[in-house]
C-alpha cells in the first residue's frame, strides 16, 4: 500500500495540544509495522519542519519528527524538476477540483503516485483527494 498523509496529519501527530492529535495518533500508527510507503512530498516536510520549529523552539518536536521517521518506509519526493508534473499532473487535477495552490499541489502528488489512502485534517483537500484517486 501507498498512502500520502498530509502536514495537518503530521502536525497534529507531534503535537500533543493539538484538537486532532488523538485522530492523528490512530492514524499514524496503523502504518507502523506495515509495509505501507509513505509518499513525504517535499512540500509537505518543508511545511511540517516549519511548523513545528514555530510550536517549539528548542527543537524537541522536530526531533521527535526525526526519530519517528525511522518507523516508516518513507519515500521523499521532489518533483519540482519533473516537467510532466507541472505540465501534465497538475493541468489534470486543476481540471477536476478546486484547491488552493499548496493543497493543489499536495494532491497532485497523490495523483501522480497514485497512493491508495490519502489523509487530511483540511475537509477541502481530503475530498478533493478522494475525488481524483477513485479508479
Amino acid at each position: 500500500m501507498i498512502a500520502l498523509l498530509d502536514s495537518s496529519v503530521w502536525v497534529s501527530y507531534f503535537n500533543d495540544f493539538d484538537t486532532y492529535h488523538a485522530r492523528a495518533v490512530a492514524i499514524v500508527e496503523e502504518f507502523i509495522g506495515t509495509q505501507t510507503i509513505i509518499v513525504v512530498p517535499d512540500v509537505v516536510l518543508a511545511e511540517v519542519t516549519n511548523v513545528l520549529i514555530r510550536l517549539d523552539p528548542t527543537d524537541a518536536l522536530i526531533e521527535r519528527f526525526h526519530q519517528h521517521r525511522a518507523h516508516f518506509d518513507w519515500l521523499v519526493e521532489s518533483v519540482f524538476g519533473n516537467r510532466e508534473f507541472w505540465t501534465k499532473t497538475i493541468e489534470e487535477v486543476a481540471h477536476k477540483v478546486q484547491l488552493k495552490t499548496l493543497d493543489l499541489i499536495i494532491v497532485s502528488y497523490a495523483y501522480h503516485f497514485q497512493v491508495d489512502l490519502f489523509r487530511s485534517f483540511d475537509t477541502q483537500q481530503e475530498k478533493a483527494a478522494q475525488k481524483i484517486l477513485k479508479r
